[in-house]
């Protein structure tokens, strides 16, 4: 069973697979990432436009605090947080990461 799609890795056409070479002639790509404290502040801020009502929200932040929550950088957090209007937020989802956080 070959992987190559059909007519050959580099036959031309919508399944074409470029040869190594050519990519060293194209540009860096440059894509933005989502860090964790960037998901937190958006979370609160649709939690927030939500009414206070989203349990999806609230449920996505409680995950990625439970997760993550000692590896993230609280500063920026706060600050951006307070960008977004949301900072009052804040401590009780750390409040209610750490009550639900488990053994």
């Amino acid at each position: 069973m070959s992987l190559s799609p059909p007519g050959g890795p580099t036959t031309p056409g919508p399944c074409a697979i470029a040869p190594p070479s050519s990519y060293a002639s194209r540009p860096p790509l440059t894509l933005p990432i989502a860090t964790a404290e960037d998901t937190v502040e958006h979370k609160l801020f649709w939690y927030r436009k939500a009414g206070q009502q989203s349990d999806k929200q609230w449920r996505d932040l409680q995950g990625v605090l439970r997760t993550l929550g000692k590896s993230l950088d609280r500063d920026r957090l706060e600050l951006a947080c307070a960008d977004l209007e949301v900072a009052d937020l804040l401590p009780g989802a750390w409040a209610d990461a750490a009550s639900s956080a488990g053994p």
